[in-house]
């Protein structure tokens, strides 16, 4: 088997469609890069090409330009999608050369075609089904995953587009499995999704991608493990405890006034209490508050949001008394320890997988090296942003 060469990669295609032809850059591109996010709707893109020979200038944009790009990494999956141009620069060579600077800013094409649909309906039905009936409305070919969703809904999409009823629909959905019922819409690079963050990760903590650090690790080696090798390392941890008491991190309520039945319903989230109700990401989840402060100093409610019920018919009652509370405090959980790391570029690399830190350190308690106990464990991936160049291809 050949030597892994570190950070590199094979761009099989790159070509520029537009309204007089297509340009192939394959060879002309300077840099790109590919950014996926768990909490946005759109695969979003930037390609910056050098053009020594006006090839851009027999290019009049109008706004039907699209890219189509192909590249992997050694040994693994091909990413392969079509975008479509929504801006661009041209600057002179800094270089003071005679090329252009060509930027070309991207999102996929549906990003546009629902830019254009209004929805007006009213549904009585799950949200999952919901989901899908506007999904369909886009006539795109790629496919969407959509988690279970609880219960029969009784709602009205009020002249929204696709995806802003999908923002709609987040809120509304619920699960009768998973507590926080934290939904979120998102694009990743095998199509659309409407998934339970809480069920992405009990379903793929099972199998996390280990990426080891080391400080002193040589980056020059060639062996297929250097491919997972951490390159550059940043933590930030939510210590502002001042911040997360006042906003109901720990303890907050939402009371549910039914004008119709003269009554207040009440849903509670105390993390003393109902830490052991949701999934979480290790075995002991980790936090950089202490139990004994949460158990002394945080079961003192803060919060409180109210809401109106204003249904008469009981079978239609929401919920959301009850799943306000726990969606606030799993967010604000998930956002409370943050890790960048910068590898070699992983074309398999997705949001929503899972990657286990393995980071051996030697103490002055122990003869051999052992796992960094706050910091190790795992982590689930909301953000992947691919980088190319002519030489190099990096994830952050």
């Amino acid at each position: 088997m050949a030597s892994y060469i570190p950070k590199s990669r094979r761009v099989d295609e790159l070509l520029f469609n537009f309204s007089g032809g297509r340009l192939d850059i394959t060879d002309a591109f300077h840099s790109f890069q590919l950014e996926e996010d768990l909490f946005a709707d759109s695969i979003k893109a930037k390609f910056i090409v050098m053009d020594a020979s006006d090839a851009f200038n027999s290019v009049d944009f109008d706004g039907t330009e699209t890219i189509d790009l192909k590249f992997e990494s050694p040994n693994q999956d091909e990413i392969e999608l079509t975008l479509q141009v929504y801006k661009s620069s041209i600057t002179p060579d800094p270089n003071s050369g005679s090329a252009k600077v060509i930027t070309i800013f991207c999102v996929t094409p549906e990003h546009f075609t629902q830019s254009t649909i209004d929805i007006n309906k009213g549904y009585i039905d799950t949200v999952k089904t919901a989901v899908q009936d506007v999904f369909d409305v886009l006539g795109t070919k790629r496919p969407i995953d959509i988690h279970e969703t609880s219960g029969v809904d009784r709602f009205i999409v009020p002249g929204m587009t696709p995806y802003e009823a999908m923002v709609m629909f987040q809120r509304r959905a619920y699960s009768g499995r998973y507590t926080s019922s934290l939904f979120t819409f998102y694009e990743s690079i095998e199509g659309f999704n409407f998934h339970n963050v809480e069920q992405l990760i009990a379903d793929n903590k099972k199998d996390p991608i280990t990426y080891a650090y080391s400080p002193t690790a040589s980056l020059d080696s060639t062996s297929k493990e250097r491919q997972f090798m951490i390159e550059n390392m940043k933590l930030n941890a939510n210590k502002d405890i001042m911040y997360r008491i006042k906003s109901g991190s720990y303890a907050n309520q939402c009371k549910k006034i039914d004008l119709i039945n003269q009554t207040i319903d009440s849903g509670i989230m105390l993390v003393n209490e109902n830490f052991g109700d949701f999934e979480h990401l290790d075995e002991d989840a980790m936090s950089f508050d202490s139990k004994e402060m949460i158990k002394k100093h945080l079961s003192t409610i803060n919060s409180t949001k109210w809401i109106h019920e204003t249904r008469a018919d009981p079978a239609f009652s929401t919920n959301f008394e009850s799943l306000i509370p726990a969606r606030r405090f799993y967010s604000d959980s998930l956002q409370g320890v943050e890790l960048t790391l910068t590898v070699c570029g992983n074309s398999d690399l997705r949001v929503g997988k899972v990657i286990n830190l393995d980071m051996m350190e030697l103490t002055a308690k122990t003869k051999n090296k052992e796992q960094e106990p706050k910091v190790s464990g795992n982590y689930l991936i909301n953000r992947v942003l691919h980088f190319i160049d002519r030489k190099e291809y990096t994830c952050l």
